[in-house]
């Protein structure tokens, strides 16, 4: 039996043995009133720390929600509502919450930054700057004796939006002389997002063996909210494996058909060991399937022993996967990472799998993404430009004239007032820029400080677009047409790095916000990439190369034609440039023959009798080859295949039986 699905047979076994998980509790739990906030804040204390407004840091504190939510707080233009309550097990006595956002503006969207809230985050003296998170407040717990404990953790609920918050967990054993800071929610969720989840905190190395244990949840800087419930101390589980962060190796998230020809997949992921225990034959396995399960890529690797409290061991499999060897290659595609142990059962199976898609475009539908679908919006104060970095492969040939025919654009728009605004007569301007060859490939030697226009930065201008916005409503597709500086075409060219940009304009106040659509939530997947989201600051003349949470704008990049070869020879070719071995074809391989009398690229499209294709394979500068098909995936039928050349082109009809 093949190792991989050796160990996902196991795997599934596990699985379906498993129950939730369940630790050990010496503090907390089900019925316990301080635990599940029952009716109030209890034997819990709050105390506000800081404010913009410094005499105002004393009301920085938590309070009771009865329906565990975070109303009265009230907010426009796509930001969370406040009506969802946290998904705890006794979320129907109440919870505990620290509602930044209310405590900024009372509750009404106007007074955003005028330091009308009980506890201002964003003062009127520091908001023109963007200076965010002046607010902080902590609530902290009863006494705790963990002195016969080896082992200490915090086991909660919460609900968090985020926007600027920053969220942590500290402990005192000492009557609160030193509080050590355990940070939370780093990776996840982005700004403008949230999670409703529940977490695991280790704090054994500050109160395991100690007998008057305080700890607090601790909310720094400024909106949306925390909600916490359900609090327990409990002891660490023996076998707790997690992929703590996996790592996305494309280039984009939709990538056209017609430049993959180099894109090879690489498989790798921070894994951790957070149990007591250390694990035996442990198992890292990566596969890519499509969206209906067929799996292409399949391969594991065991690593003998990982100690425990191991974090963040970089893990990876030697083996690659290039995106042009699918053979349903156009369509969604899904990169999943998995670990376990053959050895023994895992406490918390939700962390041992981790899965992100990936989009192969073609056709009419031939476009660059950097996200799969917008989920909310963001913009910047002042004149800014946003977009995203798309690059080319070394193996097209400009001799294809791949053009970038448009680009997609999602814009939001709210009302100062907090209700939806509108965008007719916006106008969205569209930069196409090259960034040049003699910056490195890590971007080290860019030029942060030189103004877009000058020539002796680091970018080159070489194209633009622009569209007024008409009776387009929020997050709808806006599709800029693009030029060069002389009206004409702009031709991708090979191994080439672009940056997509959207000029947004200094927003005159009184009238509407016009924000970028986004997806705010996006596993921080290209963070390895500077200059993944480049944003140049236009009153400052400054470039940023990367925003804090990742987001990943809606700015698309149209390109044409959508496969390889644009042959503007129509000369049909003789018959005996393309041959197939048998016809029909019976035991599910197709085997062509292709013999030129001239050198040139092919492409080899396999189409359906309607002219679908389902699978295709190139070849640069070729006067002969044996191409092989397995059409085991197909049903029995007729089908075309069709050779491309820069001399011509040639269909051949052939039947196969399955």
């Amino acid at each position: 039996m093949n190792r991989y699905w050796a160990h996902s047979i196991l795997f599934c076994i596990l699985i379906m043995n498993g129950v939730q998980a369940q630790y050990p509790i010496f503090w907390g739990g089900p019925g316990h009133k301080d635990s599940e906030f029952d009716g109030g804040l209890n034997g819990w204390t709050t105390t506000g720390l800081a404010s913009s407004i410094p005499d105002s840091a004393i009301n920085a504190v938590w309070t009771y929600s009865k329906t565990s939510d975070a109303r009265p707080f009230i907010f426009g233009g796509g930001t969370p509502s406040a009506n969802v309550p946290i998904h705890s097990f006794s979320n129907a006595n109440g919870a505990a919450v620290f509602n930044s956002a209310y405590l900024d503006t009372r509750g009404v969207f106007s007074n955003l930054g005028t330091d009308k809230g009980p506890a201002p985050a964003l003062s009127k003296m520091y908001f023109p700057d963007n200076k965010f998170g002046i607010q902080s407040g902590v609530l902290t717990s009863p006494k705790i004796d963990c002195s016969s404990q080896s082992t200490v953790a915090v086991w909660f609920f919460q609900l968090y939006y985020k926007f600027y918050g920053k969220t942590s967990i500290e402990v005192t054993h000492d009557g609160g002389v030193n509080w050590q800071e355990f940070l939370i929610n780093i990776e996840s969720p982005a700004a403008n997002n949230h999670v409703n989840n529940r977490l695991l905190v280790d704090i054994t190395s500050a109160a395991a063996g100690y007998s008057e244990v305080q700890f607090r949840f601790k909310w720094s800087n400024a909106f949306y909210f925390w909600i916490i419930d359900d609090v327990y101390l409990v002891n660490m589980p023996d076998h707790d494996l997690a992929i703590t962060h996996p790592y996305y190796s494309p280039s984009s998230y939709a990538i056209p058909i017609s430049q993959t020809c180099q894109d090879s997949l690489i498989f790798k992921a921070a894994l951790s060991n957070l149990g007591t225990k250390t694990q035996r034959d442990v198992v890292f396995a990566c596969y890519v399937e499509n969206n209906m399960g067929l799996t292409f890529f399949a391969d594991s690797i065991i690593i003998p022993e990982f100690k425990a409290f191991t974090k963040d061991s970089i893990v990876y499999l030697t083996s690659t996967f290039k995106i042009n060897n699918l053979p349903h290659e156009q369509g969604l595609y899904k990169i999943i990472w998995k670990t376990y142990s053959l050895a023994s059962s895992d406490a918390i199976l939700d962390d041992n799998i981790v899965s992100a898609n990936f989009e192969i475009t073609a056709a009419e539908e031939s476009v660059y993404a950097k996200e799969q679908k917008a989920n909310g919006s963001l913009r910047f104060p002042g004149n800014y430009l946003i977009g995203a970095q798309y690059i080319t492969p070394d193996c097209i040939d400009k001799r294809d004239d791949f053009e970038i025919k448009s680009v997609l654009v999602q814009l939001a728009s709210t009302r100062n007032s907090g209700s939806p605004g509108r965008l007719e007569g916006y106008q969205v301007v569209v930069y196409i820029l090259k960034v040049k060859d003699t910056v490195n490939a890590d971007f080290s030697n860019f030029a942060l400080d030189i103004d877009l226009g000058d020539s002796n930065g680091s970018v080159e201008f070489i194209g633009v677009g622009d569209y007024t916005c008409n009776e387009e409503t929020n997050f709808e597709d806006i599709y800029v047409p693009v030029k060069d500086i002389n009206e004409k075409k702009i031709y991708l060219e090979p191994n080439t790095r672009y940056f997509i940009l959207v000029d947004h304009l200094l927003e005159i106040p009184g009238t509407f916000s016009i924000e970028h659509a986004a997806d705010l939530s996006s596993l921080n997947a290209f963070e390895t990439i500077p200059f993944n989201t480049p944003v140049y600051l236009k009153d400052k003349g400054l470039w940023l190369a990367n925003i804090p949470g990742n987001p990943q704008p809606v700015c698309r990049l149209k390109v044409s034609p959508g496969y390889y070869i644009n042959t503007k020879n129509v000369n049909t070719l003789s018959p005996n440039t393309l041959t197939i071995k048998s016809n029909p074809v019976i035991q599910s391989r197709l085997e062509l023959n292709i013999q030129l009398e001239e050198t040139s690229d092919v492409q080899l499209l396999i189409a359906d009798i309607h002219g679908k294709i389902i699978s295709k394979q190139y070849y640069k500068s070729i006067d002969e080859q044996i191409a092989i098909f397995d059409l085991s995936n197909y049903t029995s039928g007729m089908y075309v295949a069709k050779l491309i050349t820069k001399h011509g082109t040639r269909d051949l009809t052939f039947s196969y039986l399955k």
